[in-house]
């Protein structure tokens, strides 16, 4: 008798022992599916799964846009995106905040602390378990940073160079292009000095880009001018130019502005330094009729400083100055800055005024 108990004790004890694991099976079951289902309603989860398919995958559109943008054949094509899924992979993930609580916003950093690019997250409908996942709605990428970019007008004789290397005139986009500065003299005189516009990239890490002037050295950025590159005259006929402007602004200015209301006293003094018969003398005279109307009792001309001066050659020189004056009238004293252009005719060994502009 006791054999048949301890035997149905032990037989209840295995059922008991089998219907527990059983539970406890289908428990650890439900517990995983409902730590999965948790673990898929994080945002970070989702995060890492849209970058993870990024770096072992495929690249996303607005990957592919950034990129598409660049100058790149299909070699260098690869080499892109396998910069561009590096770059991703060792990128620190940095929550940016946000008022939606329904949206998180993650910005891409590189070691240098420059944001390359946004993930936006938007929380999906509750589904199992209750809990709500995450799906990717935004992406921005911004590239500018890493590429090397140059589209700059030159003068012919000068050069580009990208990352010490120089540009050939395959990069040359389009030639002969006019000075700002020399467009009044366009109907006047042909063969005016011209530019080109050399065009590159953008390229991932191409190097630095730099100008070189005719001679080979390089022009640093605040003088990547007209101006600068129109200032070819000698040393020597630049302090001629000087000279002439300052004698012309001597005598023109008072003429101009009829100072003391004796402006025709200085007519001769301007005639004398123009060439005689053209567009320069017509507007002089045309001047003579607004001379009664001036008002100015004292002029002085504080300075004058010329920003460029050009060799046209055949004897003929460009420049464009400014002049800083202070005249007196019948109120306080003023003082004002003006510019003007001046073509220049050398005849005989002297200069004389062609053309005069005034802005």
């Amino acid at each position: 008798m006791q054999t048949k108990k301890k035997s149905r004790f032990g037989l209840g004890l295995l059922i008991y022992v089998l219907v527990f694991a059983l539970l406890a099976a289908a428990a650890l079951v439900v517990f995983r599916q409902y730590l999965a289902a948790y673990e898929e309603s994080r945002v970070t989860t989702a995060l890492h799964s849209h970058l993870d398919r990024c770096t072992d995958g495929t690249l996303t559109y607005q990957w592919g846009t950034a990129l598409g943008k660049l100058s790149a054949d299909r070699s260098e094509e690869d080499a892109n995106r396998k910069w561009a899924q590096e770059k991703i992979r060792n990128a620190t993930i940095r929550e940016q905040i946000t008022s939606n609580s329904s949206e998180k916003t993650y910005g891409l950093y590189d070691e240098n602390g420059f944001c390359f690019s946004t993930v936006t997250l938007q929380q999906t409908e509750k589904g199992r378990w209750g809990f709500a996942g995450w799906k990717v709605v935004d992406e921005s990428v911004d590239l500018e940073p890493y590429t090397t970019e140059v589209s700059a007008e030159i003068p012919s004789d000068y050069s580009v160079e990208i990352g010490g290397k120089k540009l050939d005139w395959n990069y040359i986009t389009e030639k002969n292009l006019p000075y700002e500065i020399l467009k009044p003299l366009e109907d006047y005189l042909k063969d005016l000095p011209t530019k080109v516009r050399y065009q590159y990239g953008p390229v991932l890490g191409a190097g630095e880009a730099t100008i070189l002037d005719s001679k080979g050295q390089t022009v640093p950025e605040e003088l990547q001018t007209e101006h600068h590159y129109l200032d070819t005259a000698s040393a020597a006929d630049r302090a001629r130019i000087k000279d002439f402007v300052e004698r012309y602004l001597e005598v023109y200015l008072p003429f101009a502005d009829d100072l003391e209301h004796r402006g025709m006293g200085y007519f001769d003094a301007v005639y004398q330094m123009i060439i005689h018969g053209g567009e320069i003398e017509r507007r002089i005279r045309q001047a003579i009729d607004g001379l009664e109307y001036g008002n100015v009792l004292k002029l002085e001309i504080l300075s004058v400083d010329l920003d460029c001066c050009t060799d046209l050659g055949g004897g003929r020189f460009f420049t464009d100055f400014s002049y800083h004056i202070r005249t007196y009238g019948l109120t306080d004293p003023t003082e004002e800055t003006y510019r003007m252009r001046l073509l220049l005719k050398e005849e005989y060994g002297t200069l004389y005024a062609e053309q005069m502009y005034l802005s």
